[in-house]
């Protein structure tokens, strides 16, 4: 079947009109309103919100498709893989070979390569006969590199090293650097720096391949090795605007002080993070005591608001914030019993404490657009309670089921 012929549809930016969530019933997803009628049946094996929370992607025994926010069929569930970029551009895998889409749902690139990976910094990796290189958002080849091997693990996601010929180069895909492939050993980039071993000198260069220590001969490096010791960083986000002060630290545990200097969290803790709610600026703590004995491990969490006023104190698991929201921080622990173990906690609303909800699994699914032109978007929740699932909005305000 041709993709030319799958693809009937005109895609769109909706007015979003209506607010929608995606529900659980029997293990299987859904779409409902915001007043809680059903608009699509649970049918489906997963529901995601993508491209910025405007479409709905859909699976369904292992095939993908995609509706836009009004619920109308973009494209058919009949795709091998599915996603949408940033720039609305859609990636494909149609019978064993990848495509791509442009927003209106015309083919760049035809189901003929090998891979198209998701797009970064406006370049996308690709793999066909020659190897791996990257296209723009049009097809275009951007990096022709016909690379061997790609390598992207533990380094900053705008950098990647490739193998080409048994040496290793590098990528900057967001300064848009491309470094020759000379090197032996492969890049480790450690604050913004990598050593370059090559058969007849070693030096260091930044990200950016500019060189930034002076080439010595291999003879004399021939039993270097490079390590690098690393400081606990600062375990908190501080901002100016905040009616906090900062952190202070005494016999290696932190504490808090306010703008008057006064202790408003003693210092006895092993981290301590800083918070805030973007839509009230509401600022909170997250602090942590982890302390390992040979036998023994103490590992507790507590949740302080802008005063230094105790809310909630965790003995076992954790407490995080929800997308870095103040409004609901999420406490919770782990409870394993014959089934393997489950998550047990409360989702908690620091405004309003008695409208928060114990559950006995949590999943937050993503976020939903309010139904303005603006677009503004929220975030909702799924939990499970006594083996059923139900969904909130923003607000903790039960969607469904109603009854």
């Amino acid at each position: 079947m041709s993709i030319m012929v799958v693809i009937i549809l005109v895609y769109h930016i909706p007015m979003w009109s209506q607010s929608y969530y995606p529900y659980i019933q029997d293990e299987q997803y859904g779409i409902v309103d915001s007043s809680g009628q059903v608009q699509i049946p649970a049918a489906y094996d997963q529901i995601w919100n993508t491209i910025n929370h405007q479409l709905f992607l859909l699976k369904k025994d292992r095939k993908y498709g995609l509706l836009d926010h009004d619920l109308d069929e973009l494209l058919p569930i009949d795709f091998e893989y599915l996603h949408v970029n940033s720039d609305k551009s859609i990636v494909f895998k149609y019978e064993g070979k990848y495509g791509l889409l442009d927003g209106n749902l015309d083919v760049i690139i035809p189901d003929t390569l090998m891979y198209i990976g998701k797009m970064k910094y406006g370049a996308s990796l690709i793999l066909n006969q020659d190897g791996y290189s990257y296209i723009d958002s049009t097809g275009k080849i951007l990096y022709d590199l016909k690379a061997d091997a790609i390598f992207d693990h533990e380094l900053p996601d705008h950098l990647h090293y490739y193998k080409k010929n048994d040496f290793y180069g590098f990528i900057n895909l967001k300064a848009q650097v491309v470094y020759p492939p000379i090197a032996k050993e492969y890049f480790e980039f450690k604050r913004n720096t990598a050593f370059v071993l090559t058969p007849k000198s070693a030096f260091y260069i930044d990200e950016n391949g500019k060189q930034i220590r002076k080439t010595e001969e291999l003879d004399s490096l021939q039993t270097v090795r490079v390590t690098e010791e690393y400081q606990f960083p600062i375990p908190a986000a501080y901002r100016s605007h905040t009616p906090v002060k900062g952190l202070f630290e005494k016999k290696g545990k932190y504490g808090v002080k306010n703008k008057k200097g006064n202790v408003i969290i003693p210092a006895k803790y092993t981290n301590i993070l800083l918070y805030s709610d973007p839509e009230t600026q509401y600022f909170y703590f997250i602090a942590s005591i982890d302390e390992r004995k040979k036998y023994s491990r103490k590992d507790e969490k507590y949740l302080f608001d802008t005063n230094g006023k105790l809310l909630k104190k965790v003995k076992s698991g954790y407490i995080k914030p929800v997308y870095y929201s103040a409004r609901y921080v999420d406490c919770e622990t782990v409870n394993f019993n014959k089934r393997g173990g489950d998550r047990r906690g409360v989702l908690y609303d620091l405004y309003h404490p008695e409208q928060s909800i114990e559950y006995d699994y949590y999943y937050q699914m993503g976020w939903y657009y309010k139904g303005t032109k603006d677009g503004s978007f929220y975030p909702f929740y799924f939990l499970k309670k006594d083996n059923k699932w139900y969904t909130y909005d923003q607000h903790l305000q039960l969607i469904y089921p109603k009854n």
